[in-house]
């Protein structure tokens, strides 16, 4: 089998850990972007009524695996109708961009309760889920993970909570889903998340999806 090269660094405040792999199929995810959850200036932005979205980047090409995210509720989460869609966006002019890279519903979601609460009343969960679809990306480029919670834009306070790590641009909000008319959110603060991928050295090639289902192609090239 051959050898795994691994090395840990930080990169904008962000732990990563890079791999030099011949072959990516062959091993497991590794963890290259780590935000945890330190709540601050309050415990979050609600991911019911808007899509909220915060940016990253790594420094090689990879194929993501696998999201986790944090939020803080004070019901159980009882507003939660079960689903949950993902965004990719590349960056435009320091903001996600309007039409989403990758983007779909996720069924596959898998929710802990930490047992932490948040300003003594807020329980918080870890929510988790692997891609669909392969979801490939370039190396040192920006692009945002946005997240929306239910099936309709209905404010049930679930809220994405935030991180004390500084990196990138604090979070946006798409105000009911409107991706023509991202808002920075209030207290600028980034959002808590981790991304699993597995680095690749293959072409990466990136399709954007549009309500219109009208696709365009953008190709990168890993040399």
């Amino acid at each position: 089998m051959p050898k795994l090269r691994l090395q840990s660094l930080f990169y904008s405040g962000v732990l990563l850990l890079i791999t030099s792999i011949p072959s990516a199929a062959q091993f497991q995810p590794l963890l290259i972007f780590n935000a945890p959850p330190t709540p601050v200036n309050g415990n979050g932005y609600d991911t019911t009524f808007e899509i909220m979205a915060d940016d990253f980047s790594f420094p090689q090409n990879v194929t993501l695996q696998k999201v986790s995210f944090w939020t803080t509720d004070q019901n159980n989460l009882s507003g939660w109708d079960g689903t949950l869609k993902y965004y990719i966006f590349s960056d435009a002019n320091g903001k996600p961009s309007s039409v989403p890279l990758y983007q779909a519903n996720v069924f596959n979601v898998s929710v802990k309760d930490t047992g932490k609460k948040v300003l003594q009343t807020f329980t918080e969960n870890e929510f988790s889920f692997t891609f669909p679809t392969p979801v490939k990306l370039k190396g040192n480029t920006k692009y945002w993970l946005g997240i929306h919670l239910n099936n309709s834009y209905v404010l049930k306070n679930i809220f994405w909570e935030t991180t004390d790590q500084a990196f990138g641009i604090p979070s946006y909000s798409a105000f009911q889903g409107n991706l023509n008319n991202w808002l920075l959110n209030y207290n600028n603060s980034n959002l808590a998340f981790k991304i699993n991928a597995i680095p690749t050295n293959e072409r990466v090639v990136l399709k954007r999806q549009s309500a219109s289902s009208s696709q365009g192609f953008l190709v990168f090239s890993t040399k």
